[in-house]
């Protein structure tokens, strides 16, 4: 098991700090471009988008991109999604490590801040979900959509038993993340090649906002945070690595170990 960048233990007295300059909630939905700028880490890594400011407004087409860091369509790609920034992002498999690709700005999402826990709740899933070829359907340009394949094991064992949610374009009308047409088929067809090409699976890491030590403080009240504390570990992996961890699901908890 592993447990990246553990919460000090003088949270409280940072977040009482915090909290006299910052009176934002989990319910707060907007998108701003740059607003993750700030707030992400500013690590040195090319193959990260920590210090990529210009994702949203990037003129290269995906192909040129895809040469640029090494890449094949028919890679295998894997999806992360911010619910707070509206953010999107799609990375590459490059001989066994991810390699960022592109951000894609995400219209709207279904709910709050937070986990999807019943099929009526209206909520967009967080956490570690997949996408296989069973689950991708584009009947045209107007209706495409990416099933997460919601409920998880870990929804499973929360007592979750049915339900749905997607990536889809703003004609489908169902829980998830909304994105406008252009995006979502140069996605679907990325994710489409990519399974084509023997992928079983696309992961998808869904997560409340950018999980910097500053975000998780500033929510540490919110009833979520021992589930955020959890999906971190993943985060944290992932950035150290750019690469998938093996992800198991244990006592109601998501465990995580290097491969």
């Amino acid at each position: 098991e592993i447990l990246f960048n553990k919460i000090p233990d003088n949270i409280d007295n940072r977040l009482e700090i915090n909290n006299k300059d910052n009176n934002k909630t989990e319910e707060d939905n907007y998108y701003s471009p740059y607003v993750w700028a700030v707030e992400w880490p500013f690590q040195k890594d090319i193959n990260k988008s920590d210090d990529t400011v210009d994702t949203f407004v990037n003129d290269n087409t995906i192909e040129d991109i895809i040469e640029r860091v090494g890449g094949e369509i028919g890679n295998k790609v894997l999806i992360r999604i911010f619910k707070k920034e509206k953010r999107l992002e799609l990375w590459m498999d490059i001989t066994g490590n991810y390699k960022f690709l592109k951000s894609y700005p995400i219209v709207s999402y279904s709910g709050k801040l937070g986990a999807k826990v019943s099929i009526k709740d209206k909520q967009a899933p967080e956490g570690y979900y997949s996408i296989n070829i069973h689950r991708i359907i584009r009947k045209d340009e107007l209706f495409t959509k990416l099933d997460l394949g919601f409920p998880n094991r870990y929804d499973k064992e929360h007592n979750v038993s049915s339900g749905y949610a997607s990536i889809h374009n703003p004609s489908i009308q169902e829980d998830g993340f909304v994105i406008d047409n252009s995006n979502i088929s140069e996605i679907y067809n990325l994710v489409q090649e990519a399974l084509l090409n023997g992928y079983k699976t696309i992961p998808v890491y869904i997560y409340p906002f950018i999980m910097t030590q500053d975000n998780l403080e500033r929510y540490y009240n919110s009833r979520w945070i021992d589930f955020w504390l959890n999906i971190k570990e993943g985060y944290d992996y992932f950035n150290r690595y750019h690469r998938t961890p093996k992800i198991e699901i244990r006592n109601g908890r998501y465990i995580f170990h290097i491969l």
